[in-house]
């Protein structure tokens, strides 16, 4: 039998007995924590004392990368227009919310619209890997009365940031609706029966200074022939209504009156008067 101890670094880490009939092979294992150089040897205890070389040996460690650093967030705020006309109106504030880098997987941004005396709910965006670092958002505030409006953006996670304030003035007007005129255009080219005269598309734009719906009506010689609209709008615009009257004894009339009233607000309508031409003879 054949007695043996390890020897790493002249410290005796291991010890055995082992029956050996001509050779016999036995080993050491240890893990290692850390970078360094050593040695181990094998010593023979008994029957005969013996000693190995001693077997250096030279250990390197990976360092483990460094954990990546946390997501950065960032926020803009974009007020839009001032606005001066009636109320209420809607005005839109577009931001962007940023982030530096999209983490494995994707990356959830939480955020919010703030305003004095407004909170608006927390709202999520989702970066994918392959996204753009930047996407758009947008808010919408109804406003009722004249003054400042202020929104900003608020991100709460994945680490908080806040953009800077944007503002819009309103001037709330009261509405008001105005038909600008009423404006013919003739087509001859619609003749071709005996005792009709042309064809004639009556026009007019109509200025409003807001959002609204307006209700109108066309009447041809005092209710003769009646034809109804309406028309909305978003804001302040000049919108042209028109109506075509084709080719018939109403058009051939000496003298033809045209009347564009507003029915849905109480506003001053508009009247021509005009003597159509007539058909060219056959």
């Amino acid at each position: 039998m054949v007695k043996y101890r390890w020897v790493h670094n002249g410290r005796v880490v291991g010890k055995g007995t082992v029956k050996v009939i001509r050779d016999k092979r036995i080993s050491y294992t240890f893990k290692p924590n850390e970078s360094h150089k050593g040695w181990v040897a094998l010593e023979i205890v008994s029957p005969r004392y013996g000693r190995s070389a001693h077997n250096a040996y030279q250990v390197t460690c990976e360092e483990p990368e460094p954990p990546a650093p946390p997501v950065e967030t960032a926020a803009s705020a974009t007020a839009p227009e001032d606005y001066t006309g009636a109320c209420p109106i809607t005005r839109v504030f577009t931001g962007t919310v940023s982030v530096n880098r999209i983490e494995p997987g994707g990356t959830t941004v939480q955020y919010r619209w703030m305003g004095p005396d407004f909170q608006g709910p927390t709202e999520t965006l989702t970066f994918a890997e392959g996204d753009p670092l930047t996407k758009n958002v947008s808010h919408s505030v109804e406003v009722t009365a004249s003054g400042p409006v202020q929104r900003w953006i608020e991100i709460s996670s994945p680490n908080p940031a806040v953009s800077a304030t944007a503002q819009t003035q309103v001037e709330c007007q009261p509405l008001q609706i105005t038909i600008l005129n009423i404006q013919r255009s003739i087509d001859l080219s619609a003749c071709g029966t005996p005792g009709y005269g042309p064809a004639i598309t009556f026009s007019s734009p109509v200025q409003v200074n807001g959002p609204v719906r307006v209700e109108y009506r066309w009447d041809f010689n005092e209710g003769e022939l009646t034809v109804p609209g309406s028309f909305e709008t978003t804001g302040p615009s000049t919108v042209t209504v028109s109506h075509r009257l084709e080719s018939s004894p109403l058009t051939a009339r000496d003298l033809m009156r045209v009347r564009l009233m507003i029915t849905s607000h109480n506003v001053s309508g508009r009247v021509l008067d005009f003597t159509p031409p007539p058909c060219p003879a056959s």
